[in-house]
C-alpha cells in the first residue's frame, strides 16, 4: 500500500496540467506530497520535486507583488501609465526576470520590489526611473545579509534605533564599533558576520572604506567618516528606493 501511495504521489508530476492542479492545494497538502516523492527511490523525480519548490516561491511571490502593486493602484500611488517609458518598462521585465532565474528569498525581493514601485509612483521623476535601472542592476550584486546591513546603517542614521543601540553610535568611526551596531541594530548582534560584508559592500562604494589599505587593516581602524553612517551618498540614495515600500500585509 505504501509503495502504491508513492506512486500515487509521483504521477501528480507528469504533466503541467497536474503540477498546477498540485501547486492549488494547501501548503500542508504540498508539503506532504512532496515529502512523498523525495522518500521515492526515483531520483529523477526528486530533482523534479525541486522545481517544484521553486515554483511555490516564484509563485508566491509573483502573487505577492500583483497584491502590493493593485493596493498601491487602488490607493492612488501608481502612475496609471507607468509603463509608458522605456526605462519602466525595462524595470519591470528586470524584476520578473529576477524572480524567475534568482528565486530570491523575501529580503532580496522586497528591495528589488521597492526599487521598482519607487520608479513607477506618482512623484517619481524621469532620473528616478533610471536609477531605478541602476540600483536593480546593483541590488542584484547583494546578498540578503548585506541588504540587512544597508537597512541597519540606514535605520541608525534615521534614530530609528533598536534596543542596544544609541544616539551616540552616530558619532562612531572605529571599524569595530560600527560593526557591533550595526549587528545589533539588526538583531542578531554578531560582528563577525558584518565584517564579513564588509569588502564587498567597499568594493561596490557603497559604505566607505577604511583609512588604512585593505591589507594593513584590522577591526580597531577608523573607516572615511560620512554624512550617513558610513554609507556613501550612493548608498544612501540605495537605501532610500529599497526601503520606501516595505512588504505590507493584505
Amino acid at each position: 500500500m505504501k509503495k502504491e501511495n508513492k506512486q500515487n504521489e509521483i504521477k501528480k508530476f507528469n504533466n503541467v496540467k497536474s503540477v498546477m492542479k498540485f501547486l492549488q492545494q494547501p501548503t500542508v497538502k504540498i508539503a506532504e506530497g512532496l515529502t512523498g516523492v523525495l522518500a521515492s527511490p526515483m531520483q529523477d523525480w526528486k530533482l523534479s520535486a525541486g522545481k517544484i519548490v521553486q515554483a511555490i516561491v516564484k509563485g508566491s511571490l509573483l502573487t505577492q507583488l500583483g497584491r502590493e502593486f493593485q493596493y498601491y493602484i487602488n490607493k492612488g500611488k501608481i502612475k496609471g501609465d507607468y509603463l509608458a517609458t522605456d526605462k519602466n518598462r525595462i524595470s519591470l521585465n528586470e524584476l520578473l526576470k529576477f524572480i524567475d532565474e534568482y528565486v530570491p528569498d523575501e529580503i532580496r525581493f522586497n528591495a528589488m520590489k521597492s526599487i521598482f514601485l519607487t520608479s513607477v509612483s506618482k512623484r517619481s521623476t524621469r532620473i528616478d526611473e533610471e536609477l531605478a535601472y541602476q540600483f536593480m542592476q546593483m541590488c542584484k550584486k547583494l546578498s540578503s545579509s548585506e541588504i540587512l546591513i544597508l537597512k541597519a546603517a540606514f535605520d541608525i542614521l534615521n534614530k530609528k534605533f533598536r534596543k542596544g543601540v544609541l544616539k551616540p553610535d552616530l558619532d562612531i568611526a572605529r571599524a569595530d564599533s560600527w560593526f557591533e551596531a550595526i549587528a545589533k541594530q539588526i538583531g542578531h548582534g554578531i560582528s563577525e558576520l558584518v565584517e564579513q560584508q564588509e569588502e564587498h559592500l567597499t568594493n561596490l562604494k557603497i559604505i566607505t572604506a577604511r583609512e588604512q589599505p585593505p591589507n594593513l587593516a584590522t577591526s580597531h581602524d577608523t573607516f572615511r567618516k560620512s554624512e550617513y553612517f558610513r554609507l556613501t551618498s550612493l548608498g544612501y540614495k540605495l537605501c532610500k528606493f529599497i526601503t520606501k515600500y516595505e512588504k505590507i500585509i493584505i
